[in-house]
């Protein structure tokens, strides 16, 4: 399995050196890089290979925004961006998932957290995992689904585990009780996540694709929104 590279940027010097530490226990990471300003990391993308960066957005001599606004700038194939932020702004955040970044971490998180995104990723890139996960990744990915919220991974497991059994014999309740059981949390939590990640999606997401997907199952102008077993049922279809 070919290692990702990955570039840490962040002027907090205890945080950056507790995540290399982390990263370094497995194999098929490899942190090849660690500054701490925007300037320096734009730098270190001019001449290294990096697949994906975590990325500060408050920094000293240039921010976050700026090393977006850099990394949109190159042709070809661009790192995969992982925000790391204490902002916790609606609004930003939405222009940040517009910017191209794929997860957003608020600060403080646990460690875990940021290594099972990595790991994501990296299955996503097709060193792992399978067909249907990426068809799904795709799919929630065009409709402009928000990777960062905890109801995506609770909205694509939901949809494996009907594929799987099929629509006619899923019950809404039981994928809640499958999913509690999975990330041992409640079926109320997992149906508020889900909910949640589904009105940001529609807040926020591709309102072409949606509309390709739920036709006249949604409305722009009135806000009316598919219920989330049916939402998952379209998907699906």
């Amino acid at each position: 399995m070919e290692n990702t590279h990955i570039l840490l940027v962040d002027d907090n010097i205890n945080f950056i050196s507790e995540c290399e530490k982390s990263l370094k226990k497995f194999s098929n990471f490899r942190t090849v890089g660690t500054v701490n300003n925007g300037q320096e990391a734009i730098e270190y993308i001019k001449s290294n290979k990096v697949d994906i960066i975590v990325l500060d957005m408050i920094m000293p001599h240039l921010d976050g925004f700026g090393v977006l606004k850099y990394i949109n700038s190159i042709k070809g194939e661009k790192p995969k961006i992982i925000i790391t932020s204490i902002i916790s702004h609606d609004k930003i955040i939405s222009q940040l998932y517009e910017s191209g970044i794929v997860f957003f971490l608020m600060k403080p998180f646990m460690i875990e957290n940021l290594i099972d995104k990595i790991t994501y990723l990296q299955e996503f890139n097709g060193q792992n995992g399978n067909v249907l996960d990426k068809d799904i990744i795709l799919i929630l990915n065009d409709l402009g689904v928000p990777r960062g919220l905890k109801g995506y991974k609770y909205l694509k497991e939901a949809i494996i585990f009907t594929v799987d059994r099929g629509i006619d014999g899923v019950e809404v309740s039981a994928i809640y009780k499958y999913l509690s059981d999975m990330y041992c949390t409640s079926p109320k939590a997992i149906e508020k996540a889900i909910r949640v990640c589904i009105e940001t999606t529609f807040n926020y997401g591709n309102v072409k694709e949606l509309q390709s997907i739920f036709s006249y199952n949604i409305s722009t102008e009135s806000g009316k929104r598919p219920i989330k077993n049916l939402f998952i049922i379209l998907l699906i279809d």
